[in-house]
């Protein structure tokens, strides 16, 4: 062992995907939606293909548009690109808004989906099948990332990553 290993056998659950199981471009995000696989990339979108031993994608739209962040709601499938937040209903892709969306996240108790990218931050109201709501006010920074937090005492907060001017933190009132 002096000149390290020749061989190693294990049982790994970890699986590897590159180019040539058909993904194209950087991977920078992957979510499970209906049971399939999906992944964003540079490239556009790509869902494994859904077979028995099959270790492959497909591309599944928005081929040549960068596909940053992806959310999942059980029914509609969301992609925040550079082109705008999409949303797909049975795979059929349709602009939900125009504003670069490169970070989605969901904040469960307000019932909003988040959509933050350069320029600002804007919410989509679930109930009222997405439509823009007011949003609290981050425009004119670049959002990098998203998270919601909840405290101690049961309220939550939704902490904002921002490319030049740090953190935001935003408190429900809820």
């Amino acid at each position: 062992l002096n000149n390290g290993l020749s061989y190693i056998q294990t049982s790994s659950p970890l699986s590897f995907y590159d180019t040539s199981s058909g993904l194209k471009g950087s991977v920078y995000a992957i979510v499970k939606h209906r049971g399939e696989l999906f992944a964003g990339t540079s490239a556009g979108l790509f869902a494994a293909v859904n077979k028995p031993g099959s270790k492959s994608f497909r591309p599944a739209g928005l081929e040549g548009i960068p596909v940053r962040s992806l959310y999942s709601d059980g029914i509609n499938l969301f992609a925040g690109t550079d082109f705008g937040l999409y949303r797909s209903y049975n795979n059929d892709f349709k602009v939900v808004d125009e504003g670069k969306a490169f970070v989605l996240e969901y904040w469960a108790k307000q019932n909003i989906l988040l959509a933050g990218g350069a320029g600002g931050l804007k919410a989509f109201d679930k109930t009222s099948g997405y439509s823009v709501k007011n949003t609290p006010s981050v425009e004119g920074e670049d959002i990098v990332g998203m998270a919601v937090y909840t405290n101690p005492t049961g309220s939550e907060e939704l902490w904002i990553g921002t490319r030049y001017n740090g953190v935001i933190s935003i408190t429900s009132k809820s």
